[in-house]
Parts: structure tokens; C-alpha cells; sequence
């Protein structure tokens, strides 16, 4: 006989252990898939002040945020986190979705110090951060240093910088990436972690400093919980 989870009923919670023992469960009275639950957080370089930024504590929004919300996720409704993932995003601008010309990646001028800056700053912001996850006042993650520790899962490994002079203009290019592409790369969890109805999740990235830089170089760190969602068919 399993035990009843908080805010889960027999049934559900029968399947939830079900999932995580790697039994099969009925699909026609139980929905299990796959939700990579992601936020975006906006950052904006303001100089060399302490930072922190915090993630799943916004309502859902589409390009922002798919989780619940900040109340957790609903009654009968619960995941196995299976792990976690970050990574910083320097191409989009998240108001809107559009390119971000603030911050590029490549350019071909006669000064490339604005690709300099970029890689430079995705860099710290990369090796640095403090991260803090807690289900409810469960801690799942206590005082992880640098988001580099929450591989991508996708994208080129590495970080590089590079620069050749043709007559008078300077051709650069710079890549910052904590992923590899293979699906198992994160912070994996094990054993996985239950994230049941009403539990809000906090996830805080604290910086001793921020980098210094441009006002108007804009990042985005995107943070996922890569999780199986246990739900009955109609919720």
C-alpha cells in the first residue's frame, strides 16, 4: 500500500510511486509526460553592486515562464524533478523575443570591444552565482557556486574568443556555453525529487558583485526543472 503524498489522493499517489519505481501506469486515467519547466529571468548589467536573481515566482507566461505559478503546482498534480539545468542567453531580448543588438556574438568593425564585453561578462556570470533550490522549506540544492555546476544540456561545450585583422577592420567571434549536446547533461537528482501540489519552488542566484559592463548589454538566464508530471487525465 503506497503512502498517501500531501495534496494527492490514493490513486495518484499510487501512480506517482509507480513512476519513480518505473512501473507502468494506466494512460487511460493517468497523464505522465515530460515537462522541462523553465523561466527566464531578464538581467540587465548595472555596474559592480551584489545581485540576486530568483526564478518560478511569476505567474505563467508564454517566452517566460511555463510553471504554475508561484503557488506551486495544483492539487493531484505532482513531478519527479529529475534534475536542473541554466544557461545564459545573450541573442534575444526577452520583452519581446527579437533579436538583441546589444549584445552580439560576432561582429566585423574596427572596434570589437562590444563582443569583448559580452563574452567577457556571459563569462563571469557563468562562473559565478551562489544557487539555492528549495521545494517548500524542503532544500533540494543548498549553496551550489557557479551556474557552470547546471550544464545546458545542449549547445557547443566551451567558451571561446577569437580575433584576426583584415586591413583595417577586426573579424571576432565569441562563444559562452555551459552545455553539451547530449539530453542527460544537468545537475541530475538522485534520487529524483517530489515536487508535490502547493509546494513553491525558490530558486535564488546570488552574486557577491555583478559584472561591470555596458548599461544596455541585456542577458537572460533561462532556468529549467527537467521534471516527469503525474496528473489524472482530465487536469
Amino acid at each position: 500500500m503506497p503512502n498517501n503524498y500531501p495534496g494527492l489522493s490514493e490513486s495518484v499517489s499510487s501512480a506517482f510511486e509507480a513512476v519513480r519505481r518505473g512501473e507502468p501506469v494506466d494512460l487511460n486515467v493517468f497523464n505522465v509526460r515530460r515537462v522541462p519547466f523553465y523561466h527566464r529571468l531578464g538581467l540587465i548589467v548595472s555596474g559592480s553592486t551584489a545581485l540576486t536573481l530568483s526564478a518560478f515566482n511569476v505567474a505563467p507566461s508564454k517566452f517566460v515562464s511555463n510553471f504554475y505559478g508561484p503557488g506551486g503546482l495544483p492539487q493531484d498534480v505532482a513531478a519527479w524533478v529529475r534534475g536542473f539545468r541554466m544557461k545564459i542567453q545573450t541573442g534575444t531580448v526577452l520583452a519581446d523575443g527579437t533579436m538583441d543588438t546589444h549584445t552580439p556574438t560576432f561582429q566585423r568593425a574596427a572596434d570589437n570591444s562590444a563582443v569583448n564585453t559580452t563574452a567577457n561578462i556571459a563569462k563571469f556570470m557563468t562562473e559565478n552565482g551562489l544557487v539555492n533550490i528549495s521545494f517548500g522549506d524542503r532544500p533540494i540544492v543548498s549553496n551550489a557556486y557557479g551556474i557552470e555546476t547546471f550544464p545546458a544540456g545542449h549547445g557547443i561545450d566551451g567558451f571561446g574568443y577569437a580575433t584576426s585583422t583584415v586591413a583595417a577592420f577586426e573579424q571576432t567571434g565569441a562563444l559562452v556555453s555551459n552545455g553539451s549536446p547530449i539530453e542527460q547533461n544537468m545537475f541530475a537528482l538522485a534520487p529524483w525529487a517530489p515536487l508535490l501540489p502547493g509546494k513553491p519552488v525558490t530558486w535564488t542566484v546570488e552574486y557577491q558583485s555583478a559584472p561591470t559592463g555596458a548599461t544596455n548589454l541585456d542577458f537572460t538566464l533561462k532556468c529549467v526543472m527537467d521534471c516527469l508530471l503525474i496528473s489524472p487525465v482530465n487536469n
